[in-house]
């Protein structure tokens, strides 16, 4: 018996969204497994919300260090949002400063991350989703 697909759900995968979100999923998948490989145990490992740990793995022998950062999805105090810099799109602003202008009511940085790329005037290259509305198209 042939497994069969709901349409809804072809739809979404031969979708551009899909095509765009794949490529990070695949490197948070890639940096998974190498956090779960032999690579070693992480160097340093801090708790830094509820729910949200920081670890850093570095290898001596090695130039090669990365850091992760794990998130329980289950934690309803914690949200992960985009930061445009300067507050508008192909705005070029430090993490740090970007992190700290989310700094308002009831909402705080626990952790920013540098992590999309730009053309040189500072526009991101590929989607670029806020509040469930689409800044930027797919490339």
């Amino acid at each position: 018996m042939p497994f069969k697909i709901r349409a809804g759900i072809r739809r979404f995968v031969y979708s551009s969204v899909f095509r765009a979100l794949l490529p990070p999923i695949l490197l948070i998948i890639l940096i998974a497994a190498a956090a779960s490989s032999n690579y070693g145990k992480p160097t340093r490992f801090e708790n830094v919300g509820p729910r949200v740990r920081y670890f850093h793995f570095a290898d001596p022998t090695s130039p090669v260090n990365f850091d992760v950062l794990r998130i329980s999805r289950r934690e309803a105090l914690i949200s992960v949002r985009p930061v445009l810099g300067d507050g508008f799109i192909g705005g070029l602003e430090p993490v740090s400063k970007q992190a700290l202008s989310t700094n308002k009511g009831s909402f705080y940085p626990i952790a920013a991350i540098n992590g999309d790329f730009y053309h040189a005037g500072g526009m991101p290259l590929g989607i670029m989703v806020s509040d469930r509305e689409i800044l930027t198209a797919p490339v």
